[in-house]
């Protein structure tokens, strides 16, 4: 993730925002067996949690769900399956949860074997980003009309996606081999486009990952620079081992 390769000191910025997820979305989800009694973050202490990579965003969310639910996010074991994976080991009783996003988790729900137990990127707050564009500091210093018109681009597929569902969901169905009626109904991320190509290249000027204006662990949109940076260092912290979850984020 992003925020561990700047605690580590890789020379990179971001060029231009990508999806963000908002509270209730069903973009992602993290599911139990149908039949388990998990529902509260106490419930998940000392069990197994499936997520796609170790440390990544999915975990942190995990973690902090639980510690703002009645639980201990030390206590839980995290294992690195795919959403596949995942979902069939939950199902085989392998695992007790795991978080998954679309069009697994479309697929899953309608197997009728597992269910929604928390949408757990919601402890991050009512609205984040969760992905962006990165190049290294040196390539977009050394073409800022490259990438400014990248970011130009990016912004102009954000709005055209966010707007034609439909005829993107047959784009995807196409590219990932899927069954076109799962794409069609399933829930969709949201993509930034609200961050102009200028203040991208503001940003990269400057030589730091400004990111854009949404939640990060508990960094309202509009709290001060300083305290939006903090915020993403407690989940540089974290994603390095170094802290836990704060409470009460967002």
């Amino acid at each position: 993730m992003s925020a561990r390769g700047r605690a580590r000191g890789i020379p990179f910025t971001l060029v231009a925002p990508s999806g963000i997820i908002t509270r209730g979305s069903m973009y992602a989800a993290a599911l139990v067996r149908s039949d388990s009694p998990i529902k509260t973050g106490a419930d998940l202490n000392g069990k197994t949690f499936a997520v796609p990579a170790i440390k990544d965003l999915n975990q942190i969310a995990a973690m902090a769900w639980v510690d703002q639910n009645g639980g201990d996010s030390r206590t839980l074991k995290f294992i690195e399956l795919s959403a596949p994976a995942t979902i069939a080991a939950i199902e085989d009783g392998r695992v007790d949860a795991g978080n998954v996003g679309t069009p697994t988790l479309t697929m899953a729900l309608e197997g009728g074997k597992t269910r929604i137990m928390a949408q757990v990127f919601d402890a991050f707050g009512n609205r984040f980003a969760n992905t962006g564009w990165f190049t290294t500091t040196d390539y977009a210093k050394s073409n800022p009309d490259t990438v400014t018109r990248f970011a130009t681009v990016m912004r102009q597929a954000a709005q055209l996606a966010n707007s034609h569902h439909a005829e993107t969901a047959a784009l995807l169905a196409d590219y990932f081999k899927g069954d076109p009626k799962v794409y069609a109904h399933g829930a969709r991320g949201v993509r930034r486009n609200t961050r102009s190509a200028r203040h991208s290249a503001a940003d990269r000027r400057g030589g730091e990952v400004q990111g854009d204006r949404s939640r990060v662990s508990g960094a309202r949109d509009d709290q001060p620079a300083r305290a939006r940076g903090e915020a993403i260092t407690r989940v540089q912290a974290l994603a390095l081992g170094e802290a836990s979850v704060p409470s009460g984020a967002g």
